[in-house]
């Protein structure tokens, strides 16, 4: 309204004086006024869209912290619950005690991933091998049947903090599993480049289409049924902590490369 009606009188004097100044000054003043309510307008949703994240991350600690106990509670009484009834079980009554456990076991890990999303990390910079990481990711994160993992690691030393650094690879790596359900191949490449340590996560599963990869980062974005959509969104604050960074390169029906680059760091003597 302050925008219309200032508008109205700069343009009732432009008439009344009638000059191609008062003109110009009227074009010029509208444009300013203009410009300043659309930075106003871009600023307030700014302002509103960040309290809503504050909400949501403050919801989201609160509903993680407090669906814990219950699901353990649950999780237990499913375990009595099969020792009890002994074995065989019946098939109606094996297919819906094992419904009832998966999804408790499925909203242990929407209350995990809401917890490790909006808490803050601590990091921890130090110095540790290339092989370090990876190693010990592909021991805890064996591969399905029929995929096979190809490694070809540089000797390269790095300086992030590990056990995050560990979750990160360990979540692309369960990605690239997910990724090929048929089989295929997981292939880990590091090298140094420019100061960075650049190792490269290629799978020859399904592949991504632009619209996809435009959003994989994005809190609650997921294309899985049973996923959160907060796997990426942590990744990505764990980089931020480390100094790292993450790329993707993917093509529907032919297969997704990560690139994760991570500070080079120091080499340690053991």
């Amino acid at each position: 309204g302050y925008l219309v009606l200032t508008t109205a009188a700069c343009g009732a004097d432009m008439l009344l004086a009638g000059t191609a100044a008062a003109l110009a000054s009227w074009f010029a003043t509208v444009a300013i006024l203009a410009m300043a309510f659309f930075i106003v307008l871009l600023l307030s949703r700014a302002l509103v869209d960040q309290g809503r994240l504050v909400a949501v991350g403050e919801m989201a600690s609160a509903v993680g912290h407090e669906l814990r106990n219950p699901l353990a509670a649950v999780g237990q009484a499913l375990y009595l619950v099969r020792s009890q009834l002994g074995t065989p079980l019946q098939p109606e009554v094996e297919r819906y005690l094992s419904m009832a456990e998966d999804q408790a076991r499925r909203a242990v890990s929407i209350s995990e991933g809401l917890t490790d999303f909006v808490r803050p990390r601590r990091t921890e910079l130090r110095s540790f091998s290339l092989d370090e990481l990876v190693r010990p990711v592909l021991a805890s994160t064996p591969p399905p049947a029929g995929i096979e993992v190809e490694i070809e690691l540089d000797p390269a030393w790095l300086l992030a903090d590990q056990g995050q650094m560990s979750e990160v690879l360990t979540n692309l790596v369960d990605n690239a599993y997910k990724a090929m359900p048929g089989g295929g191949t997981l292939r880990l490449d590091g090298t140094t480049e420019n100061g960075q340590v650049h190792l490269h996560v290629a799978d020859t599963g399904e592949g991504m289409d632009r619209s996809v990869q435009a959003r994989i980062f994005e809190p609650f974005f997921t294309t899985r049924a049973q996923g959160t959509g907060l796997g990426l969104a942590i990744v990505q604050r764990l980089l931020d902590g480390n100094r790292a960074s993450l790329s993707v390169k993917s093509t529907p029906g032919a297969g997704t490369c990560f690139t994760l680059r991570i500070p080079v760091g120091a080499p340690v003597r053991r």
